[in-house]
């Protein structure tokens, strides 16, 4: 089920995949261009069968 999703993930535009060695979680870093490609990539996310929780962190840099 892991590998299913970072191989999912590893198809998204601009998103970067790091898997944890000893848990069932992935780290996702995705860049975007303005909020509206932000939300569609994580509606994208959210819509993968594999994807039970997704919790989010913001960083932006002026």
């Amino acid at each position: 089920m892991k590998s299913d999703m970072i191989k999912a993930l590893n198809g998204f535009k601009n998103c970067e995949v790091i898997p944890s060695e000893n848990k069932d979680i992935v780290v996702v870093l995705l860049e975007s261009d303005s909020k509206e490609i932000e939300k569609e990539q994580i509606q994208n996310i959210q819509n993968l069968p594999s994807v039970n929780q997704l919790s989010m962190v913001s960083g932006y840099q002026g």
